[in-house]
């Protein structure tokens, strides 16, 4: 219960520990597991409240439909895959952390990559394949030779997987910079906004929107501004 009460905040940490539960767990993810219930309700399964968090639970893992289901599957094989040969360009020093990685993948199995499309055309900022597989740069290429070819002087292997097939990973140094907030790589680090030079398109309307300051840059801005007023005017 408290792991799935955890796992909204702390999505990355709630998963590890769920993977590393010292008991039989009753769900691939903690994201699977459903939302916790109340103390009298969990101690009393039987009961009233009981049954009705048990038939909440069973109503929310049938959201999905099947084909979702599997769909979802894949998309998890294929990160499974990338992560595999992300560790093997990592062991080659091509990369250091996978947010320094390109990735150029073809799935063989049509729906999942469908998916990846899907998901990479939702440019919501928070859907993309690069967040699922946690590189900067994720895109699906049309056929294994064009992946293939994307991996040309880097490095690119084919992993068998169940639920999408044969994956085919290409792994590259992204382009651009490091965003000093998110630490993905982007060309447009510092081109947002020059009172930012560091962070990149993603970050910048989030600190604007926070309100958020450099240390600094109010009184580096107030000495311009002096500086500005006691300049000579042009006659």
């Amino acid at each position: 219960g408290v792991l799935s009460a955890l796992a909204p905040i702390t999505p990355h940490m709630a998963e590890d520990a769920w993977l590393n539960l010292p008991w039989p767990r009753p769900s691939d993810s903690v994201f699977q597991a459903g939302w916790a219930g109340s103390s009298s309700s969990s101690s009393d399964g039987d009961g009233e409240q009981g049954q009705q968090q048990q038939q909440q639970q069973q109503q929310y893992r049938r959201r999905l439909a099947a084909a979702e289901r599997a769909e979802w599957a894949g998309v998890l094989a294929v990160r499974d895959a990338a992560n595999a040969v992300l560790e093997k360009a990592r062991a080659a020093r091509l990369i250091g952390p996978a947010l320094e990685a390109r990735l150029v993948l073809h799935v063989e199995s049509e729906p999942v990559a469908a998916a990846l499309r899907r998901l990479a055309a939702a440019a919501n900022g928070a859907d993309e394949p690069r967040y699922v597989l946690i590189a900067s740069e994720v895109s699906v290429a049309g056929s294994a030779a064009e992946a293939e070819a994307a991996g040309a002087g880097a490095f690119c292997e084919g992993v068998a997987t169940e639920a999408a097939g044969r994956v085919t990973v290409a792994v590259a140094r992204a382009a651009g910079s490091k965003c000093a907030r998110c630490w993905n790589f982007s060309a447009e680090v510092g081109a947002a906004d020059p009172e930012h030079p560091e962070l990149c398109e993603r970050c910048v309307p989030v600190i604007r929107a926070s309100g958020f300051q450099l240390p600094g840059a109010g009184a580096a801005a107030a000495a311009a501004a002096a500086a500005a007023d006691k300049a000579p005017v042009a006659a």
